[in-house]
C-alpha cells in the first residue's frame, strides 16, 4: 500500500511498469554450464519488438542477473521488480550473453491494462 498511495493521490490511478518481454527460470542445467552452482536470474525467453527491452538491447537468451542494481535470485522476483519500477525511468540492467555480461540501459514502460469484450476503448 506504500507504493499505491502516492500514485493514487498524484495520478487517479495506479501504473505498474514493463519492460516488454517474456522470461522463465534459469534451469540447474544451464546453470551447471555456466560454472554456477546454483541457478539465478531470469532467462530472456521472448522480447517484444519495439518495446523498451528490444529499444535497450535485450536479445533472446540472455540471463538477466541484475536489476537496477538488485540481484536477481530466482526468474520470479524479476516482474515484480520491474512492475515496481516507476515509469519512463531509465533503469540499468547487467544481462549474461555469451558467457560475458553486459551492461544494458532501459527505459521502463508502462504495462497497459488488456482490453476485454465489451469495454470501450479510450481515445489517446
Amino acid at each position: 500500500m506504500k507504493e499505491l498511495l502516492p500514485q493514487l493521490k498524484a495520478k487517479g490511478k495506479v501504473t505498474r511498469g514493463w519492460v516488454g518481454m517474456a522470461i522463465q527460470e534459469v534451469t540447474p542445467e544451464i546453470a551447471k554450464s555456466l560454472g554456477w552452482e546454483k541457478p539465478r536470474g531470469a532467462l530472456v525467453a521472448g522480447v517484444i519488438e519495439g518495446g523498451p527491452a528490444d529499444r535497450g538491447g535485450i536479445k533472446l537468451g540472455d540471463i538477466v542477473t541484475e536489476y537496477n542494481g538488485q540481484e536477481i535470485k530466482e526468474a520470479n522476483d524479476f516482474p515484480i521488480m520491474v512492475a515496481r519500477t516507476a515509469v519512463d525511468k531509465e533503469i540499468q540492467m547487467k544481462v549474461l550473453r555469451e558467457r560475458k555480461e553486459l551492461p544494458v540501459t532501459v527505459t521502463v514502460g508502462e504495462l497497459k491494462e488488456p482490453q476485454t469484450p465489451g469495454q470501450k476503448e479510450k481515445a489517446g
